[in-house]
Formats: structure tokens, sequence, C-alpha cells
């Protein structure tokens, strides 16, 4: 499916909520106050999470909140676009916000303490596109993952870049 626009240059929370209800009128369905406030946390955050690290931020809102919720919530926006998956480190299914802005997005994982870091690189889209278009296909989303070890990890034994997911 075709992303959802947001208002002109709008790639903040409301920008992100609007997206989303476009995405649920287009299927005959509505914006709920859990989907809203899902969608909000989302919006909130740049750093990749799973779906109990976002039940747990969604729960400091609303505290009924149930993961059931959350997975369909996140299902439904990988689809309309709005988020993207990717494998960390150790296999778990993470996700992440796409800019509405950009037709690419990037993350490095670190295999040495399981960060996944999302980079900001204006030139992928563009340098993949004329590859992919040159090969008869139209990209939609491109998304890149970079598996890396840490140089400040094998110099010292510890990494800046750690940070436990959920505790946002």
């Amino acid at each position: 499916m075709e992303p959802m626009t947001t208002p002109e240059g709008d790639d903040g929370v409301e920008g992100f909520v609007t997206s989303a209800e476009q995405f649920w009128q287009s299927r005959g369905s509505r914006l709920s106050v859990v989907r809203r406030v899902l969608c909000e946390v989302i919006a909130e955050r740049d750093e990749p999470f799973d779906a109990e690290t976002l039940l747990g931020w969604a729960h400091k809102v609303d505290p009924v909140i149930s993961i059931s919720s959350v997975y369909r919530t996140v299902r439904d926006l990988e689809e309309a676009g709005l988020l993207v998956r990717i494998d960390g480190s150790e296999g778990e299914r993470l996700h992440c916000r796409t800019s509405r802005k950009k037709l690419a997005s990037s993350v490095i994982v670190c295999r040495d303490c399981g960060s996944v870091i999302p980079l900001d690189d204006p030139c992928l889209g563009l340098r993949e596109t004329s590859s992919i278009v040159s090969r008869g296909f139209q990209p939609e989303h491109i998304t890149l993952r970079v598996e890396a070890t840490c140089s400040e990890f094998a110099r010292t034994g510890a990494c800046s870049h750690r940070s436990d997911r959920g505790e946002a």
C-alpha cells in the first residue's frame, strides 16, 4: 500500500496521527482512543521499539491498553507505511517510525551491545532509486540495515550507544 500523506512539511506528532487516521479511514475504520494514544506515543520518540516497550510507554498514558491492541496497531501502521520493521541483533522484531519526507530509512545494529541506531541519510533514497528504476521497479520505501561492531566497545569494553529500551 502507498504511504499516507501528512500535512505539508509535518513529520511531527499531529502529522503522524493524521496519516494514521487517513489510513484507517481508507479501510472503513476509525482512529480510536487507543490507536490515538499509541500513535502519539510512537510519534514522540525516534528510537526503535518492540511491542512490549511500546506497551510500557503507552501504559504511562493509559494503563488499560492491551498488548493485542499494540500488535494490531503496529501491524496496521506498518501496512500504512508509517512504521518499518527492523530485525534486532538478537532477532527481536523492532519497529521504527518512517519519515514522510524520506523514501528511505536506515539503521545500524550493534553486534556488541544490541543497540539499534537510526541513521539520517538523505541521500540513500536518491542513490538507490535510479538503480531500482533502471531494473523496472518503482520503489515505495528503501530500508538499509547495517550490522556493525562498535570500535568503542572493542577498545573499552563499554558502549555509549547502548540504551535500555523501555526506559524512555
